[in-house]
């Protein structure tokens, strides 16, 4: 079993889309649980906290 990308990862990333997208990034969030959603994308994520470059390239190439 991959084990989920660590809880400090996931905040980060949510901390750079909110940045990236403001309000329509939280609003799809609305009404649910954001430690349920930031969960959810750990065990998505699941396996790429051994490929952190995976995860800066992703990162760098966003859309806008």
């Amino acid at each position: 079993m991959r084990q989920p990308l660590p809880f400090e990862w996931v905040e980060r990333l949510f901390a750079r889309f909110s940045v990236r997208y403001g309000v329509a990034w939280t609003r799809m969030w609305e009404g649910v649980e954001i430690a349920a959603v930031k969960t959810d994308w750990a065990n998505e994520l699941a396996g790429y906290a051994a490929a952190p470059d995976a995860i800066a390239h992703a990162l760098d190439h966003l859309p806008i």
